[in-house]
């Protein structure tokens, strides 16, 4: 930052706008009635002098706690969920001189009335912003509404529900990430072979909000280049010790020499489970399209396994998701809407170039 910027101060504002310091500091903080054209006059000075107020000193003479919720998926050590959970941590570090406050809670994302719990819970409660998983579609529309009322921003990560009435969005386009998805497995499967679609079951619902998207874009690119192409759908249950025989017997009835598979796909972060079965049924003829950069898919992805991984940048979806609730609570500032991450084609010959870079 210059010097020059650092001098900026509100009365200089004032001076060259010709309006009153009181008014100028009104439009920064957003409050208080000011006309149309004073804002607009106010607003021309501001950006010309690239002006950027003191926020470590406005929020903390403030004195005020900004209470920011998270509503996420839980997971386990390695899992999709964890890296967002990170990005969450990275925020609480960056914005805790602001007297920001980050409260974290979880979900069981294959069971819906876990969510519809956590969702009811919180609109008992009184916080300053909310980021959270919409995994739950018109669940998550109706929250949107009440805390709207409420003037409680709040953002999206990992899928987006284009009618909820958010502030912001940072994740993946799902339908586009699908399309590309049916482009890269059809590629790769030899003439005459089938592609094999797998998708989660859930306890309560068909599927979540991403997932269901992700399809989408995938059948609309299958029928609009490959409708020659033969889909075989399979739903595989949650995988527990209770039921490992049972997504087996599922997986075996898939893979039949009589269905002719060529590529399996599947639109969540376990493309490891169908590599590990093939894997240990010595199938080597079928290869699998997943999404996410976990350790056991990148393990099957360098065996070959897997050859495809579709990674979204799950750190950075959080990190920036409560950067944007910060700059629109705090610092009363705009935020864009909608922010999509890259989607990243990821194959055994770059993948470790992708999990070990880190940024400064």
């Amino acid at each position: 930052m210059s010097e020059n910027r650092k001098r900026i101060t509100i009365k200089d504002i004032a001076k060259i706008s010709g309006i009153s310091a009181g008014t100028v500091d009104r439009v920064l903080h957003n409050r208080g009635d000011v006309s149309e054209r004073s804002k607009a006059k106010i607003k021309a000075v501001i950006k010309e002098l690239n002006y950027e107020p003191n926020i470590i000193a406005s929020s903390l003479s403030a004195r005020k706690t900004y209470r920011f919720i998270t509503l996420l998926p839980s997971f386990e050590q390695g899992g999709y969920w964890e890296e967002i959970d990170k990005g969450i941590d990275k925020a609480q570090e960056d914005y805790a001189m602001f007297n920001v406050a980050i409260e974290k809670r979880y979900f069981n994302q294959f069971d819906a009335q876990s969510f519809f719990n956590a969702v009811d819970d919180l609109e008992k409660e009184s916080f300053d912003g909310l980021l959270m998983s919409p995994i739950l579609r018109e669940k998550s529309i109706t929250l949107c509404e009440k805390m709207n009322k409420l003037n409680i921003p709040v953002v999206f990560v990992d899928s987006l529900i284009e009618e909820a009435k958010i502030v912001a969005y940072f994740g993946q386009p799902s339908y586009q990430s699908g399309y590309i998805g049916a482009q890269a497995a059809s590629q790769q499967l030899p003439a005459g072979k089938s592609i094999a679609l797998f998708r989660a079951l859930r306890k309560g619902f068909i599927g979540a909000n991403q997932t269901l998207q992700r399809m989408d874009g995938f059948l609309s690119y299958m029928r609009e280049f490959r409708p020659d192409c033969s889909v075989i759908n399979v739903e595989l249950p949650l995988s527990t010790p209770d039921n490992i025989s049972e997504s087996n017997d599922i997986m075996r009835q898939a893979f039949d020499k009589k269905n002719n598979v060529g590529v399996a796909v599947i639109f969540n972060s376990t493309a490891y489970r169908i590599a590990s079965f093939l894997d240990s049924e010595a199938i080597k003829d079928i290869q699998v399209v997943g999404y996410d950069t976990l350790t056991s898919n990148v393990y099957y992805l360098k065996k070959g396994i897997i050859s495809m991984l579709i990674g979204q940048r799950p750190n950075k979806q959080s990190h920036h998701g409560i950067k944007a609730l910060f700059n629109n609570v705090v610092m009363k500032q705009p935020v864009k809407r909608k922010n999509y991450m890259p989607i990243d084609i990821l194959v055994k010959d770059n993948i470790d170039y992708y999990v070990n870079y880190e940024e400064d």
